[in-house]
């Protein structure tokens, strides 16, 4: 069975978003979350689920919240699951749609319709916003010195105050 996609926003910031979803998903009992991303700057988010159901089952859950760019109380989210195994699968998506809805509604917002195929525009939205996300992150990291963690004053020192080594070779 090939992911299902749904999308909704929601009149609320990340942050509260974020935290929210997080405190749900800890309390979903035989429900793993293998990763939680949220960046610096408060655009972005995801979360990674997985439930582990037989030998040869699992579900795949995905999260991804981002920040609206011309408001900052709203919330762009995007989820999409995956069921991999044999089993019936009207069944297995049933009760995978149920839990995202049951989430959802946790957060006060109507329940959505799933669809088998990503919509292009949210998708290139998405897509910016993480690639944006990436791209500060990597700004700031250069920031700093490898070595010994140092903060540069500017972007034209070539060795680090602290320790002396040479800035080019963490490029």
């Amino acid at each position: 069975m090939g992911p299902k996609y749904g999308y909704l926003t929601i009149n609320q910031n990340i942050a509260f978003i974020w935290k929210r979803s997080l405190q749900y998903w800890r309390l979903q009992k035989k429900l793993t979350i293998n990763s939680d991303t949220s960046f610096a700057t408060n655009k972005y988010a995801v979360l990674n689920l997985s439930r582990k159901r037989s030998f040869k089952q699992s579900e795949q859950y995905f999260i991804k919240l981002a920040k609206d760019l011309q408001r900052d109380d709203i919330t762009h989210v995007k989820t999409y699951f995956e069921y991999m195994g044999d089993s019936i699968m009207g069944a297995a998506t049933s009760r995978m749609e149920i839990m995202i809805n049951d989430w959802i509604k946790d957060l006060d917002e109507s329940p959505i319709k799933f669809l088998r195929s990503p919509i292009k525009d949210n998708e290139i939205y998405f897509t910016e916003i993480m690639e944006e996300e990436e791209k500060v992150k990597k700004e700031e990291i250069a920031s700093f010195c490898a070595y010994c963690g140092f903060k540069f004053d500017d972007d034209k020192e070539k060795f680090c105050k602290q320790c002396g080594t040479t800035r080019d070779n963490f490029s």
